[in-house]
């Protein structure tokens, strides 16, 4: 699937509602608007998104992402790269899996973030989300970041390197687990 740089969504929850599978994609070329993802999940329940290329979706000028997840969902061995300021995100997202995901270049180049929002994977007021065997590479900004969280998170067993600021950063959140975790060039 190819946006061409002017389509705004791949996928988005408020059309496909709940339950929805998205399997085997190249999903590129998406141009999201402010505060949304070419895969767009916010609202959304029990999708499951694996085996995609998720790539050169929106631009640093705008935040955007690559994908956000929902509720419930499986997000497994996708590949996500050189989106706008997140690869994952997510925004009141609640028993989630995100497993086995490469992960890299999310943002794409270095850029002023003026929110505080740039990573490979952001979590932003999230909870019982399990983030698992994840390689988490080669990002400007941080790595794998949870914000504000709810209880249940789970970081566990990622690979992490080459970020230009934290591997792994959890911020303002509580009652969660960090544990098993590589993380190098942070």
């Amino acid at each position: 699937l190819d946006g061409e740089g002017v389509t705004a969504h791949a996928f988005i929850a408020t059309s496909y509602g709940s339950d929805v599978t998205v399997r085997g994609l190249r999903i590129t070329g998406y141009r999201p608007p402010d505060s949304s993802a070419a895969v767009e999940g916010y609202g959304s329940s029990g999708w499951v998104v694996e085996g995609n290329e998720i790539d050169n979706n929106g631009t640093s000028s705008t935040r955007t992402y690559g994908i956000r997840v929902g509720s419930q969902w499986v997000l497994r061995a996708n590949k996500v790269h050189h989106n706008g300021w997140v690869g994952i995100a997510g925004y009141r997202a609640f028993d989630s899996l995100i497993e086995g995901n490469t992960v890299y270049a999310n943002p794409a180049t270095v850029f002023t973030d003026t929110v505080g929002e740039a990573a490979n994977i952001k979590l932003y007021r999230c909870g019982r989300i399990t983030l698992r065997g994840n390689w988490v590479t080669d990002g400007v900004a941080v790595g794998i970041w949870l914000d504000t969280s709810e209880p249940g998170m789970t970081v566990e067993n990622n690979r992490v390197a080459n970020h230009g600021d934290a591997g792994i950063w959890h911020e303002a959140g509580y009652q969660g687990v960090i544990r098993g975790n590589t993380v190098e060039n942070a």
